[in-house]
């Protein structure tokens, strides 16, 4: 896992990785950077309905994919600082109940809350699914 503070590598590179996922054709339906105090250490979320359709190993071998083509320009993330969630996984449908990411904005820094029951240190959030309820 990526230790220590959130750099601006991460953010541009977490906002590069989800824009090319979805050019190889993932619908990622949220992507973040999530800080662990407990590890003090940064993982990148990806939220896609392919989770459920295909399988979490069919993900992370989509992203692998991504990252090899372009480990250039990926070099700080690395696939172990990954994890692949269902749109119903429950932080993602808290935060997206709780928190707006405007689709032209680059992404938002979301810290030091609460959300359902999920306690948000620090995060980094690109992409959040729309929730009405």
């Amino acid at each position: 896992m990526v230790s220590g503070s959130f750099t601006s590598q991460m953010r541009d590179e977490g906002s590069l990785l989800t824009r090319l996922l979805e050019k190889a054709g993932v619908a990622v339906r949220a992507s973040l950077w999530l800080y662990e105090a407990e590890l003090n250490s940064w993982r990148f979320l990806v939220s896609t309905d392919d989770v459920d359709r295909t399988g979490p190993r069919s993900v992370y071998g989509k992203i692998r994919s991504v990252i090899t083509r372009h480990s250039m320009e990926l070099s700080e993330i690395d696939l172990k600082d990954i994890s692949v969630v269902s749109p119903k996984d429950s932080l993602i449908r808290s935060l997206a109940k709780a928190v707006r990411v405007d689709p032209a904005a680059d992404g938002i820094r979301f810290s030091r809350s609460q959300v359902s029951g999920h306690y948000i240190d620090d995060a980094f959030i690109y992409r959040l699914p729309s929730l009405t309820a």
